[in-house]
């Protein structure tokens, strides 16, 4: 096979039966097909962060999992996800991560409880995913793990947040047990926690 050239340069060459492809940057124009994964952007921490934050009318306390993501479509949607290592509060309270893009939470009602109007009354503003009471010991710990699709589109930067929530104004931990006892082997281990942000090409 004779060497391919475009304006002069080689665009595809063949030796001894290999054929190379040059690298190249896809121009601004490619449209890729709905469901194409066009970018990932993922947050790890691993310090052990706390919060006494019991407001869910907020977006909870800055834990430091906090995705920035500029899309390339103006069509896309985003898939969110949260995979929190050990969280635990030392009064064996109740906790929580809300969900926010920008300054605005995104775990109201309508998206993460159903559309029923009751599902707002009183304290029952929406919290993404809530952690178990943890009522044994403090040397115990829990995982939490979460998803969510985000099919509101445009080109500006958007920032998403998990922010941390706790039952009370104890201090509730990501990333540790409530007594913070690493010899404790695997139920006191340390560990991290991420938050991951996925652009898929919309329809």
């Amino acid at each position: 096979m004779a060497n391919i050239k475009l304006g002069g340069t080689t665009a595809i060459s063949e030796s001894s039966g290999a054929i190379t492809i040059p690298a190249g940057t896809l121009g601004s124009g490619v449209t890729f097909p709905a469901g194409h994964i066009l970018q990932v952007k993922s947050t790890c921490v691993k310090d052990r962060n706390s919060t006494g934050t019991t407001s869910t009318t907020g977006t909870g306390a800055d834990v430091g999992l906090n995705v920035t993501i500029t899309p390339v479509s103006s069509t896309s949607d985003f898939f969110i996800q949260l995979h929190v290592g050990i969280v635990s509060s030392a009064s064996s309270n109740s906790n929580g991560f809300i969900l926010s893009k920008g300054t605005s939470s995104i775990s109201d009602a309508t998206k993460m409880a159903g559309a029923n109007g009751a599902d707002n009354a009183g304290n029952a503003t929406g919290v993404w995913v809530r952690g178990t009471k943890y009522t044994q010991d403090t040397n115990h710990a829990l995982g939490i793990s979460a998803h969510y699709l985000d099919t509101v589109s445009g080109s500006g930067v958007r920032t998403y947040k998990a922010g941390l929530v706790s039952q009370t104004s104890t201090v509730t931990y990501i990333n540790r047990s409530a007594n913070n006892d690493p010899s404790a082997l695997v139920y006191g281990s340390l560990t991290s926690s991420s938050l991951t942000v996925m652009e898929i090409q919309g329809a």
